[in-house]
Order: C-alpha cells, then sequence, then structure tokens
C-alpha cells in the first residue's frame, strides 16, 4: 500500500514499467503496457505522494514467467 492518491513507480530490475495513482485507501495495481518476457523479473515499486515525498524502494518481489508446458509422466517426464 501507498499514501492515498500517490503515483506508484513499477521497476522490474530497475528499469521502469510505469506508474499508476493509489486510491483513497492507498491500494493500487498495474498491468504492464506490453507482456513481460520469459524469465525471472524481480519488481520493486517506489510512491510519490502529492507533496513530493519519495519512499525508498520496496522489498524486491520476484515472478518467474514460464510458459514451456510441463512434460506428461511417460512422455520423457520423471
Amino acid at each position: 500500500m501507498a499514501k492515498p492518491n500517490s503515483i506508484v513507480e513499477i521497476f522490474d530490475g530497475g528499469v521502469s514499467l510505469g506508474s499508476v495513482q493509489a486510491n483513497a485507501f492507498g491500494k493500487w495495481s498495474f498491468t504492464p503496457a506490453t507482456a513481460l518476457s520469459e524469465g525471472e523479473h524481480p519488481f520493486t515499486a517506489v510512491a510519490t505522494d502529492a507533496t513530493g515525498n519519495v519512499s525508498a524502494p520496496t522489498a524486491e518481489f520476484a515472478l518467474v514467467i514460464d510458459t514451456t508446458a510441463p512434460t506428461k509422466p511417460g512422455e520423457g517426464g520423471t
């Protein structure tokens, strides 16, 4: 959560993916403009409130995108 109505900027490995505005309760959600590539994505976020105070980056949240379908047992799987 962020301070109400703050601007939250989302980073993937230090690269900005974009920003969103938190609602009146400080809640926010983000959908990237393009699909994430396969592999690990270490996300962090930084919030800026209405008076320009900038938060420290959040703890890193790692997400792994894996589009490879698992093999069925008996078809090369174990």
